[in-house]
């Protein structure tokens, strides 16, 4: 978890060195870990629900490495 904002309703996550995009390689061109966003909202919302928040977040794959970038980031918002 690199932020999260409860007050804009917003979170972001930084997976480096993402087994799936490492499997596609960087010259795949496009974002492949999207199955990972499940998990984040799912753990996001268990986070929230901890907190007396209820809530169901959505999650979106924002840049990948199999995309070329350093590390695969996702953005959340609830």
């Amino acid at each position: 978890l690199l932020r999260l904002d409860r007050e804009a309703r917003q979170a972001e996550v930084v997976a480096r060195n993402s087994a799936i995009a490492l499997a596609y390689g960087p010259e795949t061109g496009r974002k492949v870990c999207t199955i990972l966003e499940g998990s984040f909202a799912g753990g996001l919302a268990h986070v929230l629900e901890g907190e007396g928040i209820e809530a169901t977040p959505d999650c979106w794959e924002v840049a990948c490495l199999a995309e070329g970038h350093p590390e695969c980031r996702f953005a959340l918002s609830w």
